[in-house]
């Protein structure tokens, strides 16, 4: 994940976006199924009231948080879920 993109995904994590919060649901539907989502210390620092399903969780490919992860425009799974 470039630094763009987790910039953009932080963005949007903190000024929701409508649009985005519906491809975000999508990708955080198949994050929490995958293997490669694991719980963290997240949930203390971001925690995730609309997308509560991926609140402490990161991807332990990039090890980014899925919170910030999902909401990210240009980012795509590492494992190419989404």
């Amino acid at each position: 994940m470039s630094v763009l993109e987790i910039l953009n995904g932080y963005k949007n994590y903190f000024l929701k976006n409508e649009v985005v919060e519906e491809t975000a649901k999508k990708r955080a539907e198949i994050c929490t199924s995958c293997e490669f989502s694991e719980k963290g210390i997240h949930s203390a620092v971001l925690p995730d009231v609309t997308l509560g399903e991926v609140e402490g969780f990161y991807c332990s490919v990039c090890f980014c948080p899925l919170s910030v992860k999902v909401r990210s425009k240009s980012n795509k799974c590492p494992k190419s879920k989404w």
